[in-house]
């Protein structure tokens, strides 16, 4: 069973290593190095391309200004996508509403690309490229004739272009492209490969691990060796037998004198329960005989209904309201002003204005309603 695990271990392990170098493999072209290049037919003899680096990444090459054409793809039929600091031949530039859109040329891999980026992602330099050179023609023998004058080419200035004031409809994306996320497969099936090696290499340890206790367990009894005392010689085993029946008594007895000290200890507690109910028995009949229970029930009637006055009186003053007449025992008639707070009723007597806390006024009577 061992080895047939170890064997799809590493059969699982070597796919999951080769998926990762394939997209790898994949994943360089993506970030393939651009270099600044254009023919000189594209602009013409007598202009010249600037440099432009782009502060993006993963920029789409169009074929035309705006984000409505297609994006270019190469000879592998991957989407033609730059990164940051990739550096373009800046050809021109065309508006697109009101973005604007270059035109650029750009060598990658002996493969010439030519297309239109958005302007926002591309920072424009003041050098020149040159462009890519072009073999010497060899020279072939011309038939001589007169030659006949011709009149040379008038070039117009090109008309600048205003851009157009209208919003632009759609700007170019700036999202991630496909080398990221080549980059972060890349990077998952690493993850997972180190992952499954640790829990292979774990599991093939825990399988030694194993046969190593059955190998333990199969060894003959009599080539165990018996433990050695404190001399070094070994016990033999009725003297083990021995040790251990008086170890086993030793532990008998132990618990056996636990258990009547604990036993003591309970039956001394409950004879002093037995004293204590005693004796409060007795207090309670020698005050029943003398009295003093009577009187003690007598003061607790009174107290009860003490406090249930106050507590009558307290709900008569918490049920007073505005304009009410009451009489208080020091400042006399008087007539409730608010009665919303909890402890504080507000009472005017004559010009006087007082506030009194409705708990002490119940506790000592000192105020009722008329």
């Amino acid at each position: 069973m061992k080895k047939l695990f170890l064997k799809k271990g590493k059969v699982l392990l070597g796919t999951i290593m080769a998926a990762a170098m394939l997209f790898l493999v994949e994943a360089v072209p993506a970030f393939a190095k651009t270099e600044a290049k254009y023919k000189q037919e594209m602009i013409g003899s007598n202009e010249k391309a600037t440099l432009g680096i782009v502060n993006g990444t993963s920029l789409n090459v169009r074929s035309g200004a705006g984000t409505k054409f297609p994006v270019l793809t190469d000879k592998g039929g991957n989407k033609v996508q730059l990164k940051a600091k990739d550096e373009l031949a800046i050809l021109g530039r065309k508006y697109d509403g009101e973005d604007v859109w270059y035109h650029v040329s750009f060598l990658r891999e002996e493969e010439l690309f030519e297309g239109y980026v958005f302007g926002r992602y591309v920072d424009r330099k003041d050098t020149q490229v040159s462009p890519i050179p072009t073999p010497t023609p060899e020279a072939t023998p011309v038939p001589t004739a007169t030659p006949v004058p011709t009149k040379a080419p008038v070039t117009k200035a090109p008309l600048p272009t205003k851009a157009p004031t209208q919003a632009p409809e759609v700007v170019e994306e700036k999202s991630g492209g496909n080398g990221t996320l080549l980059a972060l497969i890349f990077v998952g099936l690493i993850v997972i490969g180190a992952g499954a090696f640790w829990y292979w290499k774990k599991q093939s340890d825990f399988l030694d691990e194993e046969e190593f206790e059955e190998d333990e367990q199969e060894v003959p009894r009599r080539t165990r060796r018996a433990p050695l005392a404190k001399d070094g010689t070994p016990i033999r085993a009725t003297r083990r037998r021995d040790a251990e029946e008086y170890e086993q008594e030793e532990q008998t007895e132990e618990i056996r004198e636990y258990r009547t000290s604990r036993g003591r200890q309970d039956e001394a507690a409950m004879l002093a329960d037995k004293e204590r109910a005693r004796r409060r028995n007795e207090e309670m009949l020698r005050k029943h005989r003398s009295g003093e229970s009577e009187k003690e029930e007598e003061e607790l009637k009174q107290i009860a209904a003490s406090l249930k006055e106050k507590e009558v009186l307290k709900e008569e003053i918490d049920g007073l309201h505005i304009g009410d007449m009451v009489y208080h025992e020091y400042f006399g008639k008087g007539i409730v002003r608010d009665n919303s707070d909890v402890n504080v009723i507000e009472i005017s007597f004559g010009q006087d204005v007082r506030f009194l806390n409705k708990v002490a006024c119940a506790k000592k009577r000192l105020l009722r309603k008329l």
